[in-house]
Formats: C-alpha cells, structure tokens, sequence
C-alpha cells in the first residue's frame, strides 16, 4: 500500500549486488526509527524512486 506517503520511507537497492530492491518502512515520527514493512525484488536495480503527483500521490516509480 502506498497510499498517503506521509510517515513512510521508500528505499532502493541494487538487486544485481544482493539488495531487495524496493523496501518500503514505517518511519516513527518521534523518533525517525524505520520499521521494514516489505520489499520486493521485481523491479532490477531501482536506484531512484519517485511518489507520482497525479492520483493522489497513489504510485510509486522505480
């Protein structure tokens, strides 16, 4: 769930060099600790990520 981008972090990582890819994380507002949620490895080497503007901010580009 992307959703409402707010209080969350998108991370991305080589998967050729052993990375998940794209992690998604909680971020704790107080705090800034994250808290993985999930990752997937289905898109290669996601080294740049961008929230889309249109729809509410509901798509995430790699």
């Amino acid at each position: 769930m992307i959703g409402n981008s707010a209080g969350r972090a998108f991370i991305g990582s080589f998967t050729s060099a052993g990375g998940r890819g794209v992690t998604a994380a909680a971020v704790d507002r107080d705090t800034g600790a994250l808290t993985v949620l999930g990752s997937t490895d289905a898109v290669p080497d996601p080294s740049f990520l961008a929230i889309g503007a249109g729809a509410g901010g509901t798509a995430l580009y790699a």
